[in-house]
């Protein structure tokens, strides 16, 4: 609450009464369902991320319990670890917290992958949103982005350049009416907010003005600025010094020199002023590329991260390697003792750390006597960590076993091992601790001597066969770790705290859930009130009698009545109540319009279909003569109930007006047509025997067709002629 940013802020953070919690954090104090409210910024974060969820458990029509989500890079331990308690105030299991820019780099590396196919390339990222200035030079490879440097400025941003200019306007209205109006709060909120337009203004124009009728006390401000005083208020409050300095930091620490630079892509709202742009392009001696929306890359690059590390989706393989951006160290000294005040450090994790996954440090530490002691992890440069960050927790052994004297009577010191760790959340945490004792153990070490009988004369292998021919006993130091407690002191929600939130995000959850359900119920029932009117005068006008109508008519009056008077604010269960008699109502006037239309077509259907069956059995003799006597007779008396079944509904309907109920179904019908349409087709698809098979040729038989025949010897017959003349 105490840092200066927030205090800037807070003017501009909305409604409600901002307040001090008691660990120092800020919190709102707002009227949440008629009562005055204290919620933290983890439950404000978690309120956000609830609703987020369930839109798209609504959009993807699944549940979504898992999630990547990105943050200013310059956030400490202290913040995402914030982050982490409202995702799990919201039940969302994160799988990574990313830096807002190192998303935007992935994403732009994602859908780059031919560009750095043969050899990896280097890409800057600048980004200048509201209240914070950040750039970063990323490697990309083809199979992952490595982010080399980061640089921040957490001041440089659009609020500051509306402090700027709303501070010019408020001297020049004091200078003019001779008042103050730079303490008042809400006169100089009325300002600021009316600072974007100038600068849009400033950005293609020449000159802006802004009007503000009755500010202060019937007084109204009507002013001008041209661009070079606007440059001029820039330049002097160092702002476009500010944005070459942090890109200069960032080029030195990455080690990357201009010319090195494939690109320069810049994304924020604040980078849209032409004095950042040209600042940046004059400096960098290449005009910067505008391919990407911040808020679109961000997303888009925490989905796809998302679905990477997600067993459940498939993608190609793309890694995104960030960096720890601040040294973090340890500070320890003695605990419990005033006499000893003696406080030392080392380094832990230097900046510019890849965390490509967890990754774990260890440290010992010699305490004299087993004294016991503290260590305290903090971050060395607190120049880009925000007030109240720097410390990030404090490890507490108290307790410490000593050790025996050795040989000479002289007690070694106390050797402690305290494991830490980075996590790539950009969180720290300390793993365990240990006391470390050296002993010595009598171990058997077996002897090897070179076999010389045993030679291999192959030229391709000069390796010599070795076996060992003895073993001897030797004494051998090892290390043996006993486990110590430890007490670790965080400023963090409580696992007691966290509970609690979370069964108050539950209960809020389901309160506007069923505020939710009552407002549909409520314009439900609103909207069948005016379908039904609509109805009963047009479509179903001949399909009620008048007592029916009537009964309606005055439902949907005491409906309308009730909804704007007394049935304004209720739960879900009392609009479905009151809906209830006239949707029994209008169900049976709906029914006899469905029937009315739906029934003539079925039973013109249904005859038809017979007609059809009809003709195939009776007329199908030759085609069917395979089929049993028994199966056709059973397919003829279907195709006659079916007709029976027809003439009594057709008679049914001939007496029906649309007023009365209907004395048959459809659904009725087209069953019945299904019902009798599958017995006949059964029957008369019933497939033809198959030919029986040829006799089996002995093989005398093969013999005898395979034999030539002899050819019969001619004979001569006489002729009638010769007859007679002999």
């Amino acid at each position: 609450m105490k840092d200066e940013v927030v205090q800037k802020m807070v003017n501009q953070l909305g409604a409600g009464r901002w307040t001090e919690l008691p660990n120092g954090d800020i919190g709102l104090t707002a009227n949440y369902a008629g009562e005055q409210s204290l919620f933290s910024s983890e439950q404000l974060v978690s309120c956000m991320l609830t609703k987020m969820k369930s839109t798209t458990e609504i959009f993807l029509e699944t549940p979504v319990s898992t999630a990547v989500i990105s943050c200013p890079g310059w956030w400490s331990h202290k913040q995402r670890r914030a982050l982490l308690n409202s995702c799990a105030i919201s039940e969302i299991t994160p799988l990574r917290v990313v830096n807002d820019l190192s998303a935007v780099a992935f994403n732009y590396g994602f859908y780059h992958p031919g560009q750095f196919d043969e050899k990896p390339g280097r890409i800057m990222f600048v980004s200048m949103g509201h209240y914070g200035f950040q750039c970063n030079v990323v490697e990309m490879s083809k199979l992952n982005c490595t982010v080399k440097a980061v640089g921040y400025d957490l001041s440089l941003g659009g609020f500051l350049i509306d402090e700027v200019l709303a501070d010019h306007f408020a001297t020049r209205f004091n200078k003019k009416y001779n008042v103050d109006i730079k303490n008042n709060k809400r006169v100089m909120l009325k300002i600021l907010l009316a600072m974007e337009a100038i600068k849009k203004t400033l950005n293609t124009n020449p000159i802006a003005s802004v009007n503000q009728d009755c500010l202060y006390e019937g007084l109204d401000l009507q002013d001008k600025i041209n661009k070079e005083e606007y440059l001029a208020l820039l330049a002097e409050h160092n702002i476009p010094g500010r944005v070459v300095e942090c890109v200069k930091t960032c080029l030195a620490n990455s080690k990357t020199e201009l010319a090195d630079l494939l690109s320069i892509e810049w994304v924020g709202s604040s980078m849209r002023l032409q004095i950042v742009r040209d600042t940046l392009a004059e400096f960098l001696g290449r005009p910067l590329a505008s391919t990407m929306n911040a808020e679109e890359a961000t997303a888009l690059g925490c989905a796809l991260l998302c679905a990477r590390l997600s067993p459940t989706a498939s993608t190609r393989p793309y890694d995104l390697i960030e960096l720890n951006a601040n040294a973090v160290g340890i500070h320890w000294n003695a605990l419990g003792d005033p006499t000893d005040t003696k406080v030392s450090s080392a380094v832990l994790f230097p900046a510019g750390y890849a965390l490509p996954g967890p990754k774990s440090r260890n440290s010992t530490f010699s305490r004299p006597n087993s004294k016991p002691f503290e260590v305290a992890l903090k971050y060395n440069d607190t120049q880009n960590i925000p007030v109240g960050s720097e410390t990030i927790g404090i490890c507490k052994i108290p307790s410490i076993p000593a050790r025996a004297p050795n040989a000479d009577g002289v007690v070694p010191d106390a050797e402690v091992r305290v494991k830490f760790r980075a996590d790539p959340f950009g969180t720290f945490a300390f793993v365990q601790a240990d006391s470390m004792e050296e002993k010595e153990e009598i171990v058997e070490v077996p002897v090897v001597e070179e076999d010389k009988d045993d030679k291999k004369d192959d030229k391709k292998d000069d390796k010599k066969d070795t076996k060992p021919v003895k073993t001897v006993k030797t004494v051998k130091k090892v290390e043996v770790a006993h486990k110590l407690a430890f007490e670790v002191v965080m400023d963090d929600t409580t696992p007691a705290q966290l509970a609690e939130y979370k069964k108050v995000e539950k209960d809020m959850k389901a309160t506007e859930d069923a505020v939710i359900a009552a407002s549909n119920a409520k314009n439900d029932l609103e909207t069948f009130g005016y379908f039904v009117r609509e109805k009963i005068d047009g479509a179903w006008k001949e399909f009620g009698t008048r007592e029916e109508f009537k009964t309606i008519e005055n439902l949907c009056d005491e409906i309308s009545v009730w909804l704007y008077g007394d049935g304004d604010d209720l739960p879900k269960a009392d609009y479905d109540t009151k809906k209830a008699p006239l949707q029994t109502l209008v169900n049976k006037i709906a029914l006899r319009y469905a029937e009315w239309n739906a029934v003539p077509p079925a039973l013109a259907d249904l005859e038809a279909v017979l007609s059809s069956l009809n003709a195939e059995v009776e007329h199908g003799a030759e085609k069917y003569e395979h089929i049993a006597q028994e199966e056709m007779a059973k397919a003829a008396a279907a195709i006659e109930d079916a007709k029976k079944v027809l003439v009594d509904a057709q008679a049914k309907w001939a007496g029906v007006s649309p007023s009365q109920d209907p004395p048959v179904s459809s659904a009725d019908i087209v069953m019945r047509k299904e019902n009798v349409s599958a017995v006949v087709n059964k029957i008369l698809s019933t497939p033809k025997p198959a030919p029986p098979p040829e006799p089996v040729k002995t093989e005398e038989a093969k013999m005898d067709e395979e034999k030539p025949q002899e050819a019969e010897p001619e004979t001569e017959t006489a002729t009638p002629m010769e007859t007679e003349s002999s």
